[in-house]
C-alpha cells in the first residue's frame, strides 16, 4: 500500500507538472500573440444587396472567387449588369468586407478583399460613377505577420472625404516599441488620391482590434 501510495503521488506530481507546463506554454503563446498585435481576419461575403446607384433601390452584388483572377458582378435595379475582373490570387477571393457611402456622392462604395498575403490584405474600393462601376484604388488592411497591422478608417471635413490608412509596426529587438504611421487619401470624383504620410510616432502598446482591418461604412 505504501509503494502504491508513493507511485500515485509521483503520478499526480507528474500530471501537475505537465498541466503547469501546458498552462505556461499556452500563456506564452497568448502573450506572444498579444505582443505581435491583435489577430483580426476579414469576414468575407460573396452575395449582398447594396444600393450602389444612390436611387434608394438595392442592387445585387455577386463575387466569384478564383485563385487566378475572380469577378465582381453588380446587377442594378434597372436591370443593367456591371462586371469587373479582379486580380485575385487566392481561391477564396475576391470577397466583400464592407459597404458604405464614404465619398459624399449618392450610392454606397464596395470594399473588396482582392489579394492575400500574410503581411496584409489588399482591399480595393469600388464606386459607381457615371454609369460604370469603377475601381477607385486599393489599400493594405488587416495583416497576420508578427508585429505588423493595417487599419482603414473613413472621415469627412466639410465637403472633402478621406480614407486614412494606418500602419502599425513593432520596432526593436531588446527594447521593443509599437509605432504608427498614417497615410491620407482624399476622394477626387471616383478616384482616391494620396495626400501624404505622417511621421512615424511611438504608441503605447499594440493597436486594439477596433483599429485593425476596414473600419469604413458597415461590415458586409
Amino acid at each position: 500500500m505504501r509503494i502504491a501510495t508513493v507511485l500515485s503521488s509521483r503520478t499526480i506530481l507528474a500530471w501537475a507538472c505537465a498541466v503547469a507546463i501546458a498552462v505556461c506554454a499556452g500563456a506564452g503563446v497568448a502573450v506572444a500573440a498579444s505582443q505581435g498585435g491583435p489577430a483580426v481576419s476579414p469576414r468575407l461575403v460573396y452575395r449582398a444587396r447594396v444600393n450602389i446607384e444612390g436611387d434608394a433601390r438595392l442592387d445585387a452584388i455577386v463575387l466569384t472567387p478564383a485563385s487566378s483572377g475572380g469577378r465582381l458582378e453588380a446587377t442594378l435595379s434597372s436591370g443593367r449588369t456591371q462586371v469587373v475582373d479582379t486580380s485575385s490570387d487566392a481561391p477564396f477571393l475576391p470577397g466583400l468586407v464592407a459597404v458604405g457611402n464614404v465619398n459624399g456622392y449618392p450610392g454606397a462604395e464596395l470594399f473588396v478583399d482582392e489579394q492575400h498575403i500574410t503581411t496584409e490584405e489588399t482591399v480595393a474600393i469600388y464606386t459607381y460613377a457615371r454609369g460604370t462601376l469603377r475601381r477607385a484604388g486599393a489599400l493594405p488592411a488587416y495583416g497576420a505577420d508578427f508585429g505588423i497591422r493595417f487599419g482603414l478608417t473613413c472621415a469627412s471635413r466639410g465637403r472633402r472625404h478621406y480614407i486614412y490608412d494606418d500602419l502599425y509596426e513593432l520596432h526593436g529587438s531588446a527594447h521593443q516599441r509599437w509605432v504608427r504611421q498614417e497615410t491620407v487619401y482624399v476622394w477626387r470624383g471616383s478616384t482616391l488620391k494620396r495626400l501624404g504620410s505622417s511621421p512615424t510616432r511611438s504608441i503605447s502598446g499594440p493597436p486594439s482590434p477596433a483599429k485593425v482591418g476596414v473600419r469604413c461604412g458597415r461590415p458586409a
